[in-house]
């Protein structure tokens, strides 16, 4: 939930005896401080409105202080919500901040967030190369450079991995939970949030009713492992099923798929995730129910063992962002 709240920011130059203009000087340097630190910690508290506000002012008071520039990149950065736009004003200020001081760790990581967030993960390894030079071998950009050059070499042997798998058939192995027909077709898809895809293997009758199987990268074994599906409705422990669609949503890195209990007035769908290396786990559901005689409709969302109501714009946001899986028929 986005945080509000209103703070007034009064500096008086109250020194006897001083020069106006030496007054100014002294009160705008003053200025400066006390909006960016106030700026700081409303970032860091969750309040992104005020913190862009302050960072502004700061940005107004002393246009020359590159951490200005930085900390308000950092705000649209994190900012709760998925305008572009906000990207945009994000990348100006780390350049901004670059321009005034080509050593700043802050706009040089936010730039590659950036990078990372637009799944450009070479830009991020070339914008950290160019920062090491740039800082003086940083120790904060070296380490992040080693972190995602380590993934990129594990996702490496991922995708590897997966191709043998893929080849060798190694799902038939569990060919004997499969309900309905045989596996038809797969797609590489992200469960989790390590920046690694997951193999997805669907397949399915002319009735509607499909199964599917989800398989990880196992570095430490360097083998394709199947994920267990947690309380499965089948009662099988790695081949789960779904009615109609399974979608993926990017936006919480699960898949989307509707159970056998549809029906005309009500409907319940579920966003399920890897929350730990090898189990799928349903991170919450989505249902509505309409009222056969007031033609009412309750939208909810079931999560941590609650139920909570929801508005059917919430409802429908969600679909909306959950997109079809491009699926590759199965060598």
């Amino acid at each position: 939930m986005r945080k509000h709240r209103i703070r007034r920011i009064a500096l008086l130059c109250l020194l006897a005896g001083v020069l106006l203009t030496g007054c100014t000087v002294k009160r705008e340097a003053s200025q400066w401080q006390v909006y960016h630190d106030q700026a700081m910690d409303e970032l860091r508290d969750g309040y992104y409105d005020e913190a862009i506000a302050n960072f502004t002012a700061a940005i107004e008071a002393d246009p020359m202080k590159a951490e200005s520039y930085a900390g308000r990149g950092q705000a649209y950065l994190i900012y709760p919500g998925d305008s572009a736009d906000y990207l945009e004003e994000a990348q100006a200020d780390f350049e901004q901040a670059l321009k005034l001081d080509e050593g700043n760790v802050d706009a040089w990581l936010g730039l590659t967030d950036l990078c990372l967030l637009r799944e450009d993960t070479q830009g991020a390894v070339d914008t950290l190369k160019e920062a090491l030079d740039a800082t003086g071998m940083d120790e904060t950009i070296l380490q992040q450079l080693n972190e995602i050059e380590g993934m990129l070499e594990g996702n490496r042997r991922a995708e590897e991995a997966f191709e043998a798998f893929l080849a060798e058939k190694g799902y038939l192995s569990y060919l004997d939970e499969w309900y309905y027909e045989q596996p038809k077709e797969y797609a590489m898809v992200e469960l989790n949030w390590d920046g690694q895809d997951e193999l997805l293997i669907t397949g399915g009758g002319d009735m509607g009713f499909f199964n599917f199987a989800v398989f990880v990268y196992d570095q430490d074994s360097d083998t394709v492992i199947p994920a267990e599906i947690e309380n499965n409705v089948m009662g099988s422990r790695y081949v789960g099923q779904y009615f109609a669609s399974i979608l993926y949503s990017a936006e919480h890195r699960a898949l989307v798929y509707r159970e056998l209990n549809n029906g005309i007035f009500f409907d319940s769908v579920t966003f399920s995730g890897l929350e730990d290396p090898a189990t799928l786990t349903a991170l919450f559901s989505l249902s509505f129910e309409t009222n056969g005689q007031t033609e009412e409709t309750h939208y909810s969302k079931y999560m941590d063992g609650q139920s909570q109501s929801i508005t059917e714009e919430a409802f429908e946001r969600s679909m909306d962002e959950a997109a079809v899986i491009d699926f590759t028929p199965l060598p």
